[in-house]
């Protein structure tokens, strides 16, 4: 509420430098207190940029200096960023769904992406790869890590799922990696596995792909898990930049 807008501008004011950084907010997110957040911020010397979709974000960062510092930015409705810019840390925010970090080392570009099930089906980690590309990156030499995220272990879903991942991704596709479990009508989906199966469709080399075992449903006191805490919890943060 106003209390938590009020103690994020006094810590914003203490710490960072008017001359030197530029605020990134979304309306979106706060519609009444962010625009008092705003012009309290504004008033104090500082830029502020809002921005609601990418496009604006794209802009907003063509026009900062090259020593600004970006806080807390958000963007609604993404699911993945791209870049060979150095110094900008790209995160997603997951709490059950696949973090998937990218990258070529050799030629500077990196990609996070966010893979919950529809975007897994839909082929988040194929569209992360073919941007890289696009950009210059070269497949067989693109790194790969898949983080913690909910497991086969705890992920069931209904004949819905099985249905669903059938039509965009052929029954081969869904038999590999949805299991029927004990329970009539019930399957037990590995989103994991699903996605190091697209990314070596689109020619990441086996070897350069690693796959976190670690499960955040089973490890629920260790990683936010929106199915263990039924949707009451935070949210972990996969990030990567280029230095």
């Amino acid at each position: 509420g106003k209390q938590l807008i009020e103690n994020a501008g006094t810590y914003i004011q203490r710490v960072c430098n008017p001359s030197t950084c530029v605020i990134i907010s979304d309306s979106n997110v706060f519609p009444l207190y962010g625009s008092i957040l705003s012009d309290a911020l504004k008033n104090s010397g500082y830029q502020v940029c809002d921005f609601s979709n990418a496009k604006d974000f794209y802009r907003a960062v063509k026009e900062i200096k090259p020593d600004a510092v970006l806080l807390d930015i958000m963007l609604p409705d993404t699911d993945g960023f791209v870049t060979l810019e150095r110094k900008i840390p790209i995160s997603v925010s997951i709490a059950d769904c696949a973090p998937i970090l990218l990258e070529d080392k050799e030629r500077g570009i990196v990609a996070s992406l966010h893979a919950g099930w529809r975007g897994t089906v839909a082929g988040i980690a194929a569209e992360g790869v073919r941007k890289m590309c696009e950009l210059g990156a070269s497949v067989k030499d693109i790194q790969a890590a898949i983080g913690p995220c909910i497991h086969a272990c705890c992920y069931e879903v209904g004949e819905d799922f099985f249905e669903a991942v059938k039509g965009a991704r052929g029954r081969d596709f869904a038999m590999r990696h949805i299991k029927p479990s004990e329970i009539d009508g019930k399957y037990l989906a590995d989103i994991a596995a699903m996605n190091g199966e697209i990314l070596l469709d689109s020619g990441v080399p086996f070897e350069n792909i690693s796959v976190s075992k670690k499960c955040t449903c089973c490890e629920s006191e260790l990683f936010f898990s929106h199915r263990a805490s039924k949707g009451q919890r935070g949210a972990l943060k996969a990030a990567i930049m280029l230095d």
